[in-house]
């Protein structure tokens, strides 16, 4: 097989399992964490994101931030922590490497970074255990325009499927009030799929939950460094199996019962969404000098 028969069937794969899957989570102890991972190298390969913007530095360390997006009421919010296992979430991603190896001949901390710049924008529903995912990959400048003005760009100024972008266009019209930034989470990642795409495993660590700034899609990338202070953080690790099988694989059943994780409700989304408001709440009860 080509390089490019290669990269195409694995992009076939990530939308495969992007589509509509079975998706649970479980939250991991810090000192549980070095062990899973090599024990999920020893029977996956690493995922990395292959199409345009990939990263050609090897060995990279991967982080994502995630900036969800509420109504002024936060609708979205309530509906998640009413029925945290039926809910929908509006979502932007911003995936990015660091290359640590490079700091000895760096003076910017964007020196050692790779981030392409460009976004997901992902319409996520949950229902029970079966998720499903609508996404386009666009810029922040086109995305800001079509939270703005609910309109949908053309097919041209997004890389994805136009069904997507349809799904996410009709939930935009759908909402009679504005949507606009409510939480950012950034957190570093450990992925491994099947080459068939029928399971993804991920593992993030180092969570850590962000006010918005209002500047937030003015900046070419959002690296954690520029986000601001911390309204919280998660100690532990979260790891989510994605498959679109009936049943998860033996050995990976078997891993995790032996080390007592049981399924989570947790969510970032709720968690970050949380935080934020705990976070200005505090600040609102501080008496003004």
């Amino acid at each position: 097989m080509t390089l490019e028969a290669a990269a195409s069937a694995r992009l076939t794969a990530d939308q495969a399992m992007t589509a509509d899957r079975s998706e649970q989570a479980f939250l991991v102890p810090r000192w549980e964490w070095p062990g899973l991972v090599q024990h999920f190298n020893e029977r996956l390969p690493p995922h990395d994101y292959r199409g345009d913007g990939e990263n050609p530095l090897p060995s990279p360390q991967h982080f994502v931030t995630t900036v969800y997006f509420d109504t002024p009421t936060r609708r979205l919010l309530h509906a998640a922590l009413d029925d945290g296992r039926d809910n929908v979430k509006l979502r932007a991603k911003e995936y990015y490497d660091v290359h640590p190896s490079l700091a000895e001949l760096a003076t910017r901390v964007e020196d050692v970074v790779h981030a392409p710049g460009r976004l997901w924008f992902e319409l996520k529903h949950r229902s029970g255990v079966r998720t499903q995912k609508y996404r386009v990959r666009l810029s922040k400048s086109e995305l800001w325009r079509w939270l703005s003005q609910r309109g949908a760009p053309e097919p041209a100024h997004y890389a994805g499927r136009e069904a997507d972008a349809r799904v996410l266009q009709e939930f935009l019209e759908a909402e009679a009030e504005p949507l606009r930034p409510s939480s950012v989470v950034n957190y570093q990642r450990c992925s491994w799929q099947s080459d068939d795409g029928e399971l993804r495993i991920t593992l993030d660590t180092n969570l850590a939950f962000f006010a918005p700034s209002p500047d937030l899609f003015q900046r070419r990338s959002l690296l954690r460094e520029a986000l601001g202070a911390a309204c919280a953080r998660e100690t532990r690790a979260l790891l989510e199996v994605k498959h679109r099988g009936a049943a998860l694989p033996t050995w990976l059943s078997a891993r995790l019962t032996t080390l007592g994780l049981e399924p989570s409700d947790y969510s970032k989304f709720v968690s970050s969404g949380s935080a934020v408001e705990a976070h200005a709440a505090a600040a609102a009860s501080k008496p003004h000098v």
